[in-house]
Formats: C-alpha cells, sequence, structure tokens
C-alpha cells in the first residue's frame, strides 16, 4: 500500500523524480566486492566449508606448501583441520603413476586461490573467490551499459548477481564462479568491436584457455565459445591465430598433465573414466526441465527474472545487427547444458540451486537489458519490476538466515524456500520436482505455470498495446494477481491432490506438538480439545478409489511424502480382501531401499504396523513392494501413538538414507553422506569415499560392525563409538568391530573408509555392475 501511494503521487505530480547520479564501473566494483566478501563472511562462520569446498581447499594448501597435487600426505597430517574439524575422506577414484593419489578435483581454482590462502588462509581463499565474482559482476555492469543504459545496467547487474544462484556461488570455493567470470568477458568482447591488436588476442587467448583446468566440463565450454570469437575475428587470420594458439598450447599441456599424471591422456581416467556418472543422452529433457523449474534446484521458482530474457532474445533476433549475438549464445548455451545434463544427478549433488547454470549467465545479461530498455512503459515494466524485486527480495532473505540452510535442500521433492514461505498453501504439492525420474508425472505442474505466466504476460501486453489507462505499477500488480489466480485455479483442477491442504495443516500441526504454550482448539466441537483428543485429528489418512476405469497405481507412490517427528506410531493399511499375492507393504525414506517400516495383510484387515523414530524425517513415503498388491489397498494412515516434545528433540543434521536394523522397534540406520549404496540386503560404502553412519540402538546392549571387503585388496578404517580400528583385508576378507553400548546410549556414530575399490563389471565375469565399490557394512544389535 505504501509503495502504491508513493507511485500514485508521482504519477499526478506531487513528487518529482530526483536527479540521480547513476554509479559508475568503480562504484559497482566495489559495492559487489563489498557485498560478496561481507556476506560472504557472514554465512560462511555459520554455515562452514562444506561440499566440495574443503577438498578445493586441501588441494591449495598442498600447492602452496608441499608444492605438488599429492594430497595423501596433507589428509594423513589432518592440514584440513583449520577449515573441516572432522574426518575427511580423500576425494579420488583412481591411483595415478607409482600409486600416487590426486584428487578428482582440477586444480585450476586452487591456482587461483594461492595467494589469498598464503595471506590468510581459507578466508584469503574465500576472499579470492569474491573478488573474481566482482569482476565478473564489473563485466556484467559493462555490457548492459553497453546494451542499454546505466539506470538499466544497474537493475541488469543486480537482477544476474544479486539473486540465486550467482549471489550464493560468489562466496562457495568451486570452479562455477570463475568460469562465470571468463564467460562475462566473453560476453563483453562479443559485443564490442574486436581490438585490431594482436597482444590483446594472446592475453584473451591464454585466459579462456584455463577453462578446462577449472573442470572437465568446461572443456566443451571453452570449444564453443572459442569458435564464436574466432568466428568474429574472421577473416583477421592473424588476429585469430593469435587467439587460438594459447588456446591450442593450453589444451596440450592439459591433456599432458593426465599422462603424467595417470599415464593416459584421457581426461576422465580422474574419475575413473566416469565409472557410476550414469551418463545418458535421455538425462538431458529431465535436467533441463529441472534445471529451470524444479522447486528444489530450478532457476525460476528462485529467480524468475532470467525468463525475462527471452524477450530480451526476441528482439535481439528480430535486428540484423544483433541478431548473431543471440545465435551465438544459444549455440555456447545449449551444448553446454546439454553435456552436463547428461549425468543423471544433473543437480549437482548437495549444492545451492542452479548451480550448472553459473557459467552461462552472464550470456543471458545483454538479452535482460534490452527487455528492460524495450519493455518501459506501462504495464509490462511493472510486471518485470515485481519479478525483479522478488528476485533479489529471495536472495536477501536467504542469505539473512543462514542457519535456517534455505539455500541447500533434501532432495525429497518440496523446496525449503517454499516450505518457508507457503503457510498453509499446498504450493510445494502444485509445483514440479524433476528429482523424480518419471518427467511425465511433472509436466502437468509444469504447464500449469506456464501458462499462468503467458496469460499474465498476454495481459500486461494487452494493456499496453490500447492504451488502457493503468499505471505501470497497478499494471504489474494486475498481471500478478491473474498469475496468481490463474495458477492456483488450474491447480486445484488439474493436479490431483485436493485434500492438500488438510495434509499440510495437519502436517504442521504433528510438528508443532506437543509444547508447553500449545493448545489445540476444535471449531466444530467450540471447545479445547485434549491432549489424547489431538492425537485423533493428527492421523494422515490416504484413501484409494476402488474403481476398474482408473490408471495403475504407481507401487512406489502410495502415500505421502510425510514429514514426522520422532515418537510412536502406527502404520496401517486395509486391504479390499485377504492378501492372496507375494510383497509388503512398507514405509520408506527418501525413496531409498531402506524400510522403516514393512507388513502384509495376511493376518488381519487393516494390519498395524507399530515403529518408533528416534529423530524426525521428513522424506517418507508408502509404498508396495509388488504391483498386485499395490492394487489391492484400499487406504492407508499414519497414526501418531506418542510424540517426543519439541524441546527433547534432537537435531542431527541431514539424514540421506534410513534403514531399520533387525526387528527391534526403533533401531536404524541413519546415513548422513551419499557415500554408501543402500541396498535390501547389503550396504555398499563406496571406494575411497569415507561413510557416517548413526546408529539408533534402541535397547540394545552391544553392536558389532562387520565389514566384508570387495574384490580387491584394500586398507579398511572402522570406527564405532570410542573404538577404532585399520584393517588390511585381502579380496572379499571380513572383520568385526564390537563395542559395548552404555545405558542410555541413543545414537552411536559408525565411521567407514575403504582406501580404495573396485569395479564389479572388471572382477566378475557377467556383471554389468560399473559402479566403484570398496566394502560391504553392516551392523548387528544384540
Amino acid at each position: 500500500a505504501l509503495m502504491g501511494s508513493v507511485v500514485a503521487a508521482y504519477e499526478v505530480g506531487w513528487l518529482r523524480a530526483p536527479h540521480l547520479l547513476w554509479p559508475t564501473r568503480g562504484v559497482v566494483f566495489a559495492a559487489s566486492l563489498l557485498i560478496f566478501l561481507g556476506v560472504g563472511q557472514y554465512v560462511k562462520r555459520t554455515q562452514g566449508f562444506g561440499g566440495d569446498e574443503p577438498h578445493y581447499l586441501v588441494i591449495t594448501h598442498s600447492l602452496w606448501a608441499d608444492h605438488d597435487l599429492q594430497i595423501e600426505n596433507n589428509h594423513r597430517d589432518r592440514d584440513y583441520w583449520a577449515f573441516h574439524p572432522g574426518e575427511l575422506p580423500m576425494h579420488y577414484l583412481a591411483r595415478g603413476r607409482d600409486d600416487i593419489v590426486y584428487s578428482i578435483h582440477a586444480p585450476g581454482l586452487p591456482v587461483l586461490m594461492i595467494p589469498g590462502y598464503a595471506v590468510a588462509g581459507h578466508w584469503g581463499a574465500l576472499v579470492t573467490v569474491g573478488l573474481i565474482a566482482a569482476l565478473a559482476a564489473l563485466a556484467v555492469f559493462d555490457v548492459a551499459v553497453m546494451a542499454a543504459s546505466p539506470p538499466v545496467a544497474l537493475a541488469t547487474w543486480a537482477a544476474v548477481t544479486m539473486t540465486i544462484p550467482f549471489g550464493l556461488q560468489s562466496w562457495l570455493i568451486f570452479p562455477e564462479m570463475p568460469a562465470a567470470l571468463l564467460m562475462a568477458w566473453v560476453t563483453l568482447w562479443v559485443w564490442r568491436e574486436p581490438p585490431d591488436r594482436v597482444g590483446v588476442w594472446i592475453w584473451r587467448g591464454a585466459a579462456l584457455s584455463l577453462l578446462p583446468w577449472l573442470h572437465m566440463k568446461f572443456s566443451l565450454l571453452l570449444f564453443v565459445s572459442g569458435l564464436w570469437l574466432a568466428w568474429r575475428l574472421w577473416p583477421r587470420v592473424r588476429l585469430g591465430l593469435a587467439f587460438l594458439i594459447p588456446i591450442g598450447v593450453s589444451g596440450l599441456l592439459w591433456l599432458g598433465s593426465f599422462w603424467v599424471m595417470y599415464g593416459d591422456i584421457n581426461p576422465t581416467v580422474a574419475y575413473g573414466y566416469s565409472q557410476g556418472a550414469e551418463l545418458d543422452w535421455l538425462n538431458i529433457p529431465r535436467g533441463l526441465l529441472g534445471l529451470s523449474f524444479d522447486q528444489e534446484y530450478g532457476l525460476l521458482p528462485y529467480s524468475p527474472i532470467f525468463a525475462i530474457s527471452l524477450l530480451g532474445a526476441w528482439h535481439l533476433a528480430r535486428r540484423r545487427e544483433t541478431r548473431a549475438y543471440v545465435i551465438g549464445a544459444v549455440l555456447v548455451i545449449g551444448p553446454f547444458l546439454a553435456s552436463t545434463t547428461q549425468y543423471y544427478m544433473w543437480w549437482g549433488g548437495g549444492s545451492v540451486p542452479a548451480r550448472f547454470i553459473v557459467p552461462v549467465l552472464p550470456l543471458v545479461a545483454p538479452m535482460l537489458a534490452i527487455a528492460m530498455r524495450e519493455w518501459r512503459h506501462g504495464a509490462p515494466v511493472g510486471g518485470i519490476a515485481l519479478v525483479w524485486a522478488y528476485s533479489v527480495a529471495v536472495f536477501v532473505v536467504v542469505v539473512l538466515r543462514p542457519a535456517a540452510m534455505l539455500m541447500y535442500n533434501d532432495r525429497d521433492g518440496t523446496g525449503h524456500w517454499l516450505e518457508t514461505v507457503q503457510g498453509g498453501a499446498p504450493l510445494t504439492s502444485s509445483l514440479p520436482s524433476f528429482i523424480d525420474p518419471d518427467i511425465l508425472i511433472q509436466l502437468p505442474p509444469t504447464l500449469v505455470w506456464v501458462i499462468a505466466a503467458a496469460g499474465a504476460s498476454w495481459l500486461a501486453w494487452r494493456l499496453t498495446r490500447r492504451a488502457v489507462p493503468v499505471g505501470s505499477f497497478w499494471g504489474g500488480v494486475l498481471a500478478l494477481g491473474v498469475f496468481c489466480a490463474s495458477g492456483s485455479v488450474l491447480a486445484a483442477a488439474v493436479l490431483p491432490e485436493p485434500t492438500a491442504v488438510v495434509a499440510e495443516g495437519r502436517q504442521r500441526l504433528l510438528k508443532a506438538f506437543p509444547d508447553r504454550g500449545l493448545r489445540a482448539f476444535a471449531y466444530t466441537a467450540r471447545r479445547w480439545l485434549r491432549e489424547e483428543e489431538v492425537f485423533d485429528v493428527l492421523v494422515l489418512e490416504t484413501r484409494f478409489e476402488q474403481t476398474t476405469d482408473r490408471a495403475p497405481r504407481d507401487p512406489t507412490r502410495l502415500s505421502g511424502p510425510f514429514d514426522l517427528p520422532p515418537g510412536r506410531y502406527d502404520l496401517l493399511v486395509w486391504f479390499t480382501r485377504p492378501q492372496m499375492v507375494e510383497g509388503q507393504v512398507v514405509l520408506s525414506y527418501d525413496r531409498t531401499a531402506g524400510m522403516v517400516a514393512a507388513g502384509n495383510g495376511r493376518t488381519m484387515n487393516p494390519v498395524v504396523i507399530p515403529f518408533e523414530l528416534p529423530v524426525g524425517l521428513n522424506a517418507l513415503r508408502v509404498a508396495a513392494t509388488t504391483a498386485p498388491l499395490a492394487e489391492m489397498v484400499s487406504a492407508v494412515a499414519v497414526a501418531p501413538r506418542q510424540l517426543v516434545s519439541r524441546d527433547e528433540r534432537a537435531d542431527l543434521g541431514r539424514i540421506r538414507a534410513v534403514k531399520s536394523v533387525g526387528h527391534r522397534l526403533g533401531a536404524y540406520l541413519l546415513f548422513m553422506d551419499e557415500n554408501t549404496y543402500v541396498e535390501p540386503e547389503l550396504n555398499w560404502v563406496r571406494g575411497g569415499h569415507a561413510t557416517r553412519v548413526l546408529v539408533s540402538t534402541s535397547d540394545a546392549t552391544a553392536l558389532r560392525v562387520i565389514i566384508r571387503n570387495g574384490g580387491t585388496p584394500n586398507r579398511i578404517t572402522t570406527s564405532a563409538g570410542d573404538r577404532h580400528e585399520t584393517y588390511e583385508l585381502g579380496a572379499w576378507e571380513t572383520r568385526e568391530l564390537s563395542v559395548a553400548l552404555v545405558p542410555g546410549q541413543e545414537v552411536v556414530p559408525v565411521t567407514v573408509m575403504p582406501e580404495r575399490g573396485f569395479v564389479p563389471a572388471d572382477v566378475e565375469p557377467g556383471s554389468t555392475d560399473t559402479r566403484v565399490l570398496g566394502c560391504t557394512m553392516t551392523v548387528v544389535l544384540d
């Protein structure tokens, strides 16, 4: 209302626009550096260095202190203790010549961080990344000034660099930011008239040749952007050779480095020739849709301002003098994203949203600038302003609450940011989640919001074309209202979750209860409920239609996901008739093979399966192990029987997978990382990686960890509680570590680290398993 009053006062002449001195390049660079360094320090002091960041810092330390890339001694001496106070397994998949360990991470970024690291350790390295980000932000501003004007350039600078994901990557130690700087310079070099100086192009070729040294995936980025610039230089052969020769020399040195370290010039040798990467061209559609629309790791749910670049691309493509830029940008962005999304894990592991898009974001800066310049009147500019404000505000809110970890997600199909803002509305259930491999079931929610956005854009355009007397602010508000209203109506009419509001409300009450300051009021009875009565209204129930013309049920998704706090529960399953087929109905966590509870319907109807959760789990699903059994299920329900008080609930961090231990109620393995392949019978630990598991012991008095080595000799380090052992094991050899449990010890940490691994397809005739496996881990409670 206040904003609308200011705009209305300006439109009627009560307020005059102040005379502004738009910031210069120096001011933009200084502001970018100050924001990235200040906010980066603020966030990092809360969140620490995680994911691959400590591994890049270990390489930097090795280069600075040892003048080599051999990291084994650095891990043995725990040189990482200052920035990672805990066990840090080496990241490698293949040993090099003379059995030397080199990291799978490329040395380009660590080399760039050496000066900062030498001065101020890991905080100095963080300053280096912030400086690189500020230079990229300056290049974005420069190209926007050339494409439009200083005011538009300032808005474009904020739209690209003060939003997600660019803003978050400005203090994360990943190679995406140096790559983004190089691509920002490429954008400038293409947009400007090429200088006729050989020295300039030698330097530009040398700078661009750093891309493969940052990461192998950037070699394609070097190839396509290098061809683009070489085409711009044609037919000036002298300048073209000056540009291409440094790239060729650097490429030969890059391939030669693999020969020196591994005895093979194939860059994938460091990755075990991409064993286990699950590369497939069929992954590309899912990856592209996910990077765009996924509610956890997509670009547009966090920064919808980038959708405006399509308008700018359309304007540029209509003009002969700028059409070449659009074609070139598409030929750079398209192949790079296609090669990146070949990976099954298109989201990039434990990373911020749309991380893989960061290197090519500067290429859309001219498109954003043109869109803001051309659509600067009436309703369109109001809509663009609101979308811009939302994108920047999301970034600000996310970084203001670093402890909430809103920039990270659990890959459970719902985004933390949306869960925070949705309140009681079923927003997460109406947005797509391409973590699920089946993209067909995610297309309806995607199309719902694409159609809503198209309708809002059409309305804004028509308001401008017909010169309807609607100001820019109210025109934008009207377009936003149409987008929200039409999207909500379409979602309610098309998406198959009409009871989502009730389910979401019960989930929220379940997480809040019990609490000393919380009482439940029944509106229908107009009275306060007793505690035992509250449990009756907290039952999460799903009933299934029993018709012959419906589509077959998905046995892996009968009901859920549920977000359950720690406590005791019953899983109730009703069947249409006594069970006559094989299989079980199970409660599983995060779509893994680990089962929290399981039962069948051969004894009673409904079958009652009690289970106990020692910690809260937020991705529980009810599933059937066979499709015929799924068809026999008529209803399922999760009924709480006793809940742990909110004050007594332990926060153990992000749990990746859960698996029950034997038949003890409340005994589970809680896998805290992704270094274990959780299977129904076995738990395979990845070769060359350490896995950390928390064991919920229930009423056990002793714990045994059984380690069985894989198909090659190995050294395996194992710890359980206070006991630590290192075993030298031959192929398929077994060892056991026993620990007596102290009364009241509810959770025991277990760590297993096989030094190397094997590929089953290489040692077992007929095997097609190409994973790099180390050993199996089995936990027994006595």
